[in-house]
């Protein structure tokens, strides 16, 4: 009768050690994947902060050739660099209702080009 409770607590243990691997494997995958392009759009300044840290790089304006219309409709706004993931993150931010908030955000390999 005792042996029962035994496997009981040896099988939950198990169990617990499984699931807990299985979610640490999955978090460090998804940090080795770059992000989805637009991936910060929303996110206040501070949060993109949070979550990558100080960018290799800032630069005033868009990245890439931003089309005019949209140029226009963001006349105000600052890109924020990342070399990671093998390539560089290009990340715009503009001043929404005094907070800088993500604008659009674009991943490229290593070697490419807008």
């Amino acid at each position: 009768m005792r042996r029962r409770p035994a496997f009981l607590f040896a099988g939950a243990v198990l169990l617990i050690l499984l699931v807990a691997t299985t979610v640490t494997l999955r978090v460090r995958q998804r940090s080795k994947l770059p992000p989805a392009n637009n991936a910060f759009v929303g996110w206040t300044k501070q949060q993109i902060l949070d979550r990558l840290g100080e960018p290799d790089g800032k630069f005033d304006g868009h990245y890439g050739l931003a089309p005019e219309p949209w140029a226009s409709e963001h006349p105000h706004c600052q890109t924020f660099t990342y070399n990671r993931w093998g390539g560089t993150l290009y990340l715009t931010v503009e001043t929404q209702d005094g907070t800088q908030v993500g604008l659009c955000s674009t991943w490229l390999p290593q070697g490419a080009a807008f």
